[in-house]
């Protein structure tokens, strides 16, 4: 039944042209979903995409992500009948997901342009984002990478069983600053092993390694060449240390 959902979710998703990847953890998709789906959506697609998955049955739980009023009001003009039929049907639903802003339990952050929502259908759980974003470790909240980022992990995709994924040195590109900053500088023994695979893969290609370089000056700046340095060396436990450490990051 799960593999079905994820089937439906994803052929769903290219029929509609949702401009879409999953960033990493797919090499079990679409037999089983194991943890949370990662989906990053762009911009032009979030709206769209958030329907399609609606319209298959996903939904956002009480406790989690809720619509805004102002969200409601948007989609109430685009679709009168829809919400209609919405607020008839399950009035105390409706009432539960229509909450003023942040304070709802509303992770999006709009005035930064990031947006995040999660969904489930029975044991199948999306969080989706519309872009790339990472902890601050100074105070922990969200802060999406630089535009060009973003760009080349839509650019640059590949098929992978029905779905999108990045290419080697986009995935290497994100799974280094997501343990980085998001895991507080761990690397488990899938991503360990993982970046091993990349690098193998990236490191030898002169096209992939001249992009994983650029991703990474985006993303480190002055503190790239170390951040790549350590990679060549299989260094990640030491990641977060060493930057810590450097004078210009």
């Amino acid at each position: 039944m799960h593999k079905n959902n994820i089937k439906k979710l994803f052929n769903a998703l290219n029929d509609s042209n949702v401009d879409y990847v999953v960033p990493r953890k797919y090499s079990h998709l679409p037999e089983r979903s194991g943890d949370d789906i990662d989906l990053f959506i762009r911009e032009s697609s979030f709206d769209k995409g958030i329907e399609v998955c609606e319209e298959l049955g996903f939904s956002r739980s009480a406790n989690r992500n809720r619509l805004s009023i102002n969200t409601a009001l948007q989609k109430s003009y685009q679709d009168p009948k829809k919400v209609y039929k919405f607020i008839k049907n399950s009035p105390f639903e409706a009432l539960s997901t229509i909450t003023i802003g942040k304070k709802s339990g509303d992770s999006s952050n709009k005035a930064k342009g990031h947006r995040n929502v999660k969904l489930e259908k029975k044991n199948v759980r999306l969080d989706i984002r519309n872009n790339i974003a990472y902890r601050s470790p100074q105070n922990g909240k969200r802060y999406p990478v630089q535009k060009r980022v973003n760009e080349l992990m839509f650019e640059q995709t590949q098929m992978h069983r029905g779905i999108v994924i990045p290419t080697p040195p986009n995935e290497l590109g994100h799974i280094i600053p997501h343990c980085v900053f998001d895991k507080e500088g761990e690397f488990s023994d899938y991503y360990r092993n993982r970046c091993v695979e990349l690098s193998k893969i990236v490191l030898d290609n002169e096209e992939y390694n001249a992009t994983f370089k650029h991703i990474l000056s985006l993303i480190f700046y002055d503190a790239s060449e170390l951040v790549y340095n350590l990679i060549k060396s299989k260094e990640y436990g030491s990641l977060r240390t060493k930057l810590r450490q450097f004078d210009q990051y």
